[in-house]
């Protein structure tokens, strides 16, 4: 079985959308700024909300909390703690 590269990656621009519009306006993820573990979740729980504008980022942190990070930024760490931080909101949840 041959191995590709993935040459890019692509996500919606939230400083372009409305929260819970999903239309085409698409940029590279390696080019855009995350807000991570904030309070507001997508439909799978916890998202990585991704910006092309900081000061777009900022607003969101403002109301909704979580830390903003550059694409590179985006670790095995991250990751970690963004699943406890959704075990421990569905714990509360029940």
């Amino acid at each position: 079985m041959q191995k590709k590269k993935i040459k890019f990656f692509f996500v919606q621009d939230f400083s372009r959308l409305s929260w819970g519009s999903y239309i085409n306006n698409w940029i590279l993820a390696k080019e855009s700024f995350f807000v991570i573990d904030s309070d507001k979740n997508g439909s799978m729980g916890i998202t990585y909300v991704p910006f092309s504008d900081y000061n777009n980022a900022v607003a969101f942190q403002f109301i909704y909390g979580g830390d903003i990070v550059f694409f590179s930024q985006i670790s095995l760490k991250n990751l970690i703690k963004s699943n406890e931080l959704l075990k421990n909101r569905l714990l509360t949840d029940l």
